[in-house]
């Protein structure tokens, strides 16, 4: 896995982030029972494991941190739209979604997302997919 460059940064954008093997190997061999052995950012992880539903097993293992709600975020893009007239909203909207695709794909650049794409074509699957969600 890690030596696919695009997997390891898809995996790493989710909080894993690979374990040297003979690290991993030696945790397990000194370990009894059923045991995982993960390196994992929670705060990446969990928001993109709970974006669809949440689960209150990743509330056990990873509670959220003080002030930090579900819906961090949202409404933000409303306030900006207030105040835009029409015509510029579109343009708006689009710069947006492009920012994100771009970073759910991890482009550098916002413009080399292709706005007359669909999704499925520049990348998409049902991981990302949540992950732009």
């Amino acid at each position: 896995m890690a030596d696919d460059a695009t997997v390891l940064a898809r995996a790493e954008r989710g909080g894993l982030t690979p374990l040297d093997p003979g690290t991993a190997l030696g945790v397990l061999g000194s370990a009894s029972g059923c045991v995982t052995v993960v390196d994992m950012d929670w705060e990446r992880f969990v928001p993109g494991m709970t974006a669809v539903r949440d689960s209150r097993l990743w509330d056990k293992v990873a509670p959220r941190a003080a002030g930090r709600t579900a819906a961090a975020g949202t409404g933000g893009l409303r306030e900006r739209l207030a105040g835009v007239p029409g015509v510029a909203r579109r343009s708006l909207v689009t710069d947006v979604v492009r920012g994100r695709v771009a970073a759910v794909l991890g482009f550098t650049d916002a413009t080399a997302v292709d706005v007359s794409k669909a999704f499925r074509d520049l990348g998409f699957d049902s991981l990302t997919a949540v992950e732009l969600r």
